[in-house]
């Protein structure tokens, strides 16, 4: 009998096997195998059918387990943290601010990153005669004032594709808070630029960029019935500042 003791993701396992004393089967004996693949098959959330395999070379051990999940664990998944993503907050040779992106310009649809799925959920669509009037996402690896990753306006001529992200450049930021039950909230905007390999956009009067987001800020919060109070416009150094204290911890 092979009975599978303990598995990690850095393609080892630990397996046990009868050790033989005299010819008889004695007690377990555990030691390390090197593999170079693992599979790990779940069936059920509630009472899984667990199947282990150990691939080196052309052999391959498996075991197949029935466990409740109420139980203690038998195989231990590594659990990453909801608002933290593979992508980090900056580039780490250029320095460049990394955008995901959520909702396109000129759309109605409103998507949000859904923590349970990790992937973008149409959570409403904008009155008719209103769309986005400019491309927004967020920033990973941060945690905005309303317990969210950090919003953040990408000022481009062209809708961007949900999902996507980009390399940015700070331009600067819109503090805001908005109205909840509880009181009022911190609910920041980022705004960046991207940074893609062709001629740069000639962006218009910043000023009047901003006057257009706050008008759109303000307008759709009173649609739904919410108060959004713009609190200042700051620039690069201030944003910067902004993202800094958002990152999440290690």
């Amino acid at each position: 009998m092979i009975r599978f003791s303990a598995v990690t993701f850095q393609n080892q396992i630990d397996i046990a096997t009868p050790s033989i004393k005299g010819g008889t089967p004695g007690g377990m004996r555990t030691w390390k195998l090197n593999c170079e693949r693992i599979l790990i098959h779940k069936s059920d959330e509630n009472i899984c059918e667990t199947r282990v395999c150990c691939k080196f070379g052309s052999n391959e051990i498996c075991q197949s387990s029935r466990i409740l999940n109420s139980g203690p664990a038998q195989i231990k998944m590594p659990k990453a943290h909801p608002l933290r993503f593979p992508l980090p907050t900056f580039h780490a040779k250029t320095g460049a601010i990394h955008v995901i992106v959520e909702s396109p310009r000129g759309s109605r649809n409103k998507y949000v990153y859904d923590e349970a799925s990790a992937l973008l959920r149409l959570k409403k669509v904008l009155p008719a005669g209103m769309s986005f009037p400019f491309n927004f996402g967020f920033v990973p690896g941060t945690r905005g004032g309303d317990g969210d990753p950090l919003d953040a306006v990408i000022l481009f001529d062209e809708p961007l594709i949900p999902g996507s992200f980009v390399h940015g450049r700070i331009l600067g930021a819109i503090l805001a808070k908005q109205k909840r039950k509880a009181g009022y909230i911190r609910n920041d905007r980022l705004i960046v630029e991207p940074i893609v390999d062709s001629t740069p956009q000639k962006l218009c009067d910043f000023r009047n960029v901003l006057n257009e987001m706050e008008k759109f800020f303000v307008t759709s919060h009173q649609l739904e019935g919410r108060d959004f109070k713009v609190i200042k416009c700051v620039g690069k150094r201030e944003a910067r500042s902004l993202v800094d204290a958002a990152i999440l911890e290690a």
